[in-house]
């Protein structure tokens, strides 16, 4: 296997074994791939054993620079921190090099719920305005 085309197989292998032995779904298994290939690209590291903390900092401050949202990050780190920990399973690296990294906080949005007292009053114009329309026109 030559160095070009190491992570790619690693990849590969990796996402094999997510869809064999994990029964990941198709869109799942895409996602993986997208952010493992856009790592591999974006880090230009051809050999995943030459990675380092220093190289998942500078994937992710470049992908904060861009704009990227905290949930594309998490899931971003999430993918690579898995794959990582396969590869050191299979002990093709001795430590996962994403483990430096943690995913950033997410906020959630709630949606403005109405009290009951504005849910009652909606239920009473309409129902007044249904019994205006039912009544036969004189």
């Amino acid at each position: 296997m030559t160095a070009e085309n190491r992570i790619k197989t690693e990849i590969d292998d990796f996402l094999q074994y997510l869809q064999l032995e994990r029964g990941l779904a198709e869109n799942s298994l895409s996602a993986y791939q997208t952010d493992l290939n856009e790592f591999g690209i974006k880090s230009k590291v051809t050999d995943c054993r030459k990675i380092s903390p220093r190289d998942i900092v500078a994937y992710f401050s470049e992908l904060s620079r861009l704009g990227r949202k905290p949930a594309t990050m998490a899931r971003k780190i999430s993918a690579l921190k898995r794959f990582f920990e396969y590869l050191k399973d299979k002990k093709i690296i001795p430590e996962n090099p994403a483990r430096v990294y943690s995913a950033p906080k997410i906020v959630r949005y709630h949606p403005d719920y109405l009290s009951p007292e504005e849910i009652g009053r909606i239920i009473q114009i309409a129902s007044a305005d249904f019994r205006a329309q039912a009544l036969p026109k004189t």
